[in-house]
């Protein structure tokens, strides 16, 4: 394996790791190599750049062998980047069922409040999970019917704007809202 930074494409020397003591005694040395693990492990796309870029990273600092181009600030913007890939899907999944994932993305809402509107209507009644925000209100108009669970268990049914939004630690907090069943 040569030292130093390679451009990427094809088979490179920053995606192997020699591993001299395993961590099962028994085990010989051997060389790992990350697109084995990224397929034995059955990776998404998201996961396995980060996967990729993690090792490519940790790969240079210890070893010398890293990408041509690469920066610091270039790894963790990527790795920045596939966790919110992840997380978008991890939410959207939560709150609307799949059928409705890809027409809702298909379309760019115009505004904020047609974004809105439509993640509503999708959503239909499962329920979203409240955590507060920096005003203390949740991303729904004040008039729109909600019903909302708080921390002891209870639930209640208003417009959004006759509850008290803010987190305080508190069995009367709102920790899941709904629109509100006709």
């Amino acid at each position: 394996m040569s030292q130093g930074k390679e451009s990427s494409g094809g088979r490179v020397n920053y995606y192997l790791a020699r591993i001299e003591s395993p961590q099962r005694e028994e085990q010989p040395p051997y060389i790992a190599e990350c697109e084995d693990i990224i397929d034995v492990l059955g990776m998404t796309f998201d996961e396995a750049n980060i996967f990729k870029e993690i090792w490519r990273t940790a790969n240079e600092r210890t070893h010398g062998k890293g990408k041509v181009g690469n920066t610091p600030l270039r790894a963790a913007q990527k790795l920045v980047h596939y966790a919110g890939r992840i997380l978008r899907k991890a939410q959207r999944a939560q709150s609307m069922p799949d059928d409705a994932i890809i027409p809702l993305m298909a379309q760019p809402a115009s505004s904020l409040t047609e974004q809105i509107t439509r993640e509503v209507i999708l959503n239909g009644h499962r329920w979203t999970h409240w955590g507060g925000t920096t005003d203390g209100k949740p991303t729904v108009s004040d008039n729109l019917k909600v019903e909302v669970q708080l921390q002891s268990g209870e639930c209640r049914i208003d417009r959004a704007d006759k509850f008290d939004w803010k987190v305080r630690g508190h069995l009367t907090d709102i920790c899941k809202y709904r629109a509100a069943q006709d």
